[in-house]
């Protein structure tokens, strides 16, 4: 009974503390980024105007969902021309509003990017290939990507190979009027001291990406990420990484929570101790 017992406690903290959501942090299946945020040791930001008081910091903002303000931007930015860093890994165009907003240089294209260099059979699974050297792409050769999109702008650090093509159609073939070409996948971008780091494919920090194989430098990629000197920011209002199910966001409320804290606990106790106490009872009762 007590191994049942701790099964069903063990089942239902996993369930309550994991989510299915596409990209969160707390998703341990192939598409969350668990492994990622496991470990980093990152400090959530949900309100950007907090970042002014960081030097020297590196900010996350993985597939962002929500559009940023002005102000927002304009925190942002000065963050940046401060000496900090942005990392945004972007391919459904969100980010677009934030660095509209920072007038930068960059763009991420809305459009389906397709290569025959592909790590898998699919169009969408481009490689691509460092254009100069990057203190991120240290040991990287090649990385495998999930449907990327395209920059526009910046300075190219890694692109496909000439063998891509934007695919109108999305037929999955180059047709006469789809042009092979290279295209830039990340690029960066100064603002004072700091610097702009663009990744047009979030799905490199999912768990299903990180672990792809030996054959791509995606591990060696995140690996020189989460390298990256302290401290790292994570943004976690406008970011898909930062979505819970409305149970696990309760949960982690009640994790800071001491008073509610010591109710759960109590209250989990005192459910195993009655069981037990049942049973105890059931059996003296079988004995007379």
């Amino acid at each position: 009974m007590a191994i049942i017992i701790g099964i069903a406690i063990l089942s239902l903290t996993w369930y309550l503390t994991t989510t299915p959501i596409d990209f969160s942090s707390t998703n341990v299946q192939w598409n969350g980024t668990s492994q990622f945020f496991g470990k980093i040791d990152g400090t959530d930001v949900t309100d950007v105007s907090t970042l002014n008081s960081y030097s020297n910091a590196t900010l996350l903002i993985i597939a962002p969902t929500r559009d940023y303000t002005g102000g927002e931007a304009e925190a942002i930015r000065t963050f940046l021309m401060r000496g900090n860093t942005l990392i945004l890994a972007d391919d459904f165009g969100t980010g677009n509003s934030l660095l509209q907003g920072m007038n930068s240089g960059i763009t991420l294209l809305q459009d389906n990017l397709s290569s025959i260099d592909t790590g898998y059979t699919e169009s969408t699974s481009v490689l691509a290939y460092p254009n100069q050297s990057h203190t991120l792409l240290r040991g990287v050769d090649t990385l495998c990507l999930d449907r990327p999109a395209a920059i526009l702008g910046g300075n190219p650090l890694m692109a496909t190979s000439r063998l891509s093509w934007i695919d109108t159609d999305g037929d999955h073939h180059p047709d006469n009027d789809e042009n092979f070409r290279q295209y830039t996948i990340m690029a960066n971008e100064t603002f004072g001291d700091g610097e702009l780091i663009v990744i047009a494919d979030p799905s490199i920090f999912i768990n299903g990406m990180v672990s792809s194989g030996d054959q791509w430098s995606n591990q060696r990629f995140i690996e020189n990420i989460i390298g990256i000197q302290p401290p790292i920011l994570v943004d976690t209002r406008h970011s898909a990484t930062g979505k819970t199910t409305e149970i696990l966001n309760w949960f982690y409320s009640s994790r800071s929570n001491y008073p509610v804290k010591f109710v759960l606990i109590g209250s989990l106790v005192l459910i195993i101790a009655w069981v037990f106490n049942k049973r105890s009872k059931r059996e003296e009762g079988f004995e007379k």
